[in-house]
């Protein structure tokens, strides 16, 4: 078990091959003095906090599906871009090179 509302430690910890059974999280209700760091620590840190009184979980899932689709829109776009690029780099080329051999 860990006591931790970091879920990038707990992928860590497993890289070392370390087994973690469970996941406590640290409860500690925001205020005027800690409300800002808490929200840097979800957003740009990806700590879950949402049953600390902040919604950032909902925002932070929100920005990475935005992330994701913006990834695979330009993973897309440049696929095809490489598929026109090969051809036209060697249009009736048969794919073993023009040798007959497979």
């Amino acid at each position: 078990r860990i006591l931790t509302n970091n879920p990038k430690k707990i992928r860590g910890l497993e890289g070392y091959g370390l087994s973690v059974s469970a996941q406590i999280p640290i409860v500690h209700p925001p205020n005027e003095h800690n409300e800002a760091y808490m929200r840097t620590k979800a957003q740009r840190m990806g700590h879950i906090l949402h049953h600390q009184g902040l919604n950032l979980d909902a925002e932070l899932l929100h920005s990475e599906r935005e992330q994701d689709r913006e990834r695979s829109r330009d993973l897309a776009e440049e696929q095809g871009r490489q598929r026109e690029e090969e051809q036209h780099a060697s249009p009736g080329t048969p794919p073993d090179g023009g040798t007959g051999k497979r």
